[in-house]
């Protein structure tokens, strides 16, 4: 992984991950995960908080697999780095599609204003819905692999290459 999204990952994981002792990683758990609490039995937004719960939860135990074995063996936080770092993104972007969902529920809760157009903030729930549907599910994938550690990756002998 060249270029610069290695480099931002390997950065993250290497560098920005266990700085402070992690206080940035879980400032943004806090936050997320205080987002997710709050809306939790909201019957309107448990579309969008249920998937972005799920999605949190899969980042903080990737997290601390990485806390855990990066140390040990510092292959696999390079190895693993790409995957955490799309996984950072795509809990970030789902938060960000819940924080839309929250407004546009907000905003059509009223069936009596008129006074904006409604079917904008439809679409807009209809997108954030997809996001939560079919793009977020992507950190199962990316916690498996960030698991499975650096042993396939380094497996094989410099002298191939």
């Amino acid at each position: 992984y060249e270029g610069a999204n290695g480099i931002q990952a390997l950065d993250l994981v290497g560098r920005k991950l266990p700085a402070n002792k992690g206080r940035a990683i879980q400032f943004f758990f806090t936050v997320v995960g205080g987002f997710c609490e709050k809306y939790e039995n909201n019957a309107a937004l448990s579309p969008f908080v249920k998937p972005l719960t799920e999605a949190l939860e899969r980042l903080v135990t990737a997290t601390q697999w990485l806390m855990r074995h990066a140390i040990s063996n510092p292959d696999n936080g390079g190895a693993v780095s790409m995957d955490y770092l799309y996984m950072v993104a795509l809990v970030a972007l789902g938060y960000q599609w819940a924080q839309v969902a929250r407004i546009c529920e907000n905003q059509l809760s009223n069936p009596d204003d008129d006074s904006f157009d409604r079917r904008f903030y439809q679409n807009k729930l209809v997108c954030a819905g997809f996001f939560m549907d079919k793009v977020l599910p992507e950190t199962m994938a990316h916690l498996a692999r960030i698991e499975a550690g650096a042993d396939s990756l380094m497996r094989l002998d410099a002298e191939v290459f």
